[in-house]
């Protein structure tokens, strides 16, 4: 199946994601213990891994993935962020944001 079709839907979607992601590490930065801009993180990554599989987008659904693994301890409260865990999803979300450009301005798979 031809999915080329829907890549326009695919960048517009995961640009709201990435908006969002950026978002919530704000809220992060300023309450790195709030639980809803955790989630937010987590359901925008997790959201980008299943559009990024089922476009075919391998790396892509890398990268969210580990970002999912990433935040899990966080969002089940086993840990607390701190300073170097806010800084290590800052660096995934653009990693994220990278091949998300990489593959609007190829079209490659990312």
């Amino acid at each position: 199946m031809d999915l080329t079709k829907y890549l326009h839907i695919f960048l517009n979607d995961s640009q709201e994601h990435l908006q969002r992601m950026d978002e919530n590490l704000l809220q992060l930065k300023a309450q790195p213990e709030d639980a809803e801009a955790i989630d937010g993180l987590f359901r925008s990554a997790h959201s980008i891994k299943g559009m990024s599989t089922t476009m075919g987008f391998d790396k892509l659904t890398q990268i969210a993935h580990s970002l999912e693994d990433f935040l899990d301890p966080y969002r089940l409260g086993g840990q607390r962020l701190d300073p170097h865990a806010i800084d290590l999803l800052l660096r995934g979300v653009d990693q994220l944001r990278q091949s998300i450009a990489q593959v609007g301005g190829k079209g490659d798979g990312g």
